[in-house]
């Protein structure tokens, strides 16, 4: 019963054995890492907050990498992939071609979630100098009229 970052980067492959540094690092530092199951109602679950396993490795090494749960006997029964919870845009700048007059300022958080075919980002901003003809919403007669799009 263990959660750990694999080699892997794909939820759809093999994900490869536990990632750490292993020229810093000799032993594996997942073999210890394990949950234990509780239960409430009919529901079994496991939780843990402040887990500290020194890989060797930055958070942004282990971007991109497959967080695998293993049942009792070892199996891997689910998979993640590292994600930024969320990710910014601090500030914005005229769009290189843009010629008018608006002047949009503020900031945009963009957080991730859900996985595979639901994965997708929830956005949240604070903008301003935006275009006050959207204040209706946008003009079906043009695409991304007054949109904010990645």
């Amino acid at each position: 019963c263990g959660i750990h970052i694999h080699q892997g980067v794909s939820c759809y492959e093999d994900a490869g054995g536990h990632y750490w540094n292993k020229s810093l690092i000799d032993n594996d530092p997942w073999a210890s890492v394990t949950y234990q199951t509780r239960r409430f109602a009919s529901h079994f679950y496991a939780m843990a907050v402040g887990v500290e396993v020194v890989t060797g490795l930055t958070n942004f090494d282990v971007l991109g990498h497959t967080m695998i749960v293993h049942d009792y006997t070892g199996a891997r029964v689910a998979c993640g992939i590292i994600i930024p919870h969320k990710l910014a845009v601090p500030a914005f700048t005229p769009y290189f071609s843009y010629t008018g007059d608006l002047k949009v300022e503020g900031a945009m958080a963009v957080s991730g979630m859900g996985a595979a075919d639901a994965a997708g980002q929830t956005l949240a901003w604070s903008v301003k100098g935006v275009d006050p003809r959207c204040s209706s919403g946008a003009n079906s007669e043009y695409a991304n009229s007054c949109g904010i799009h990645i």
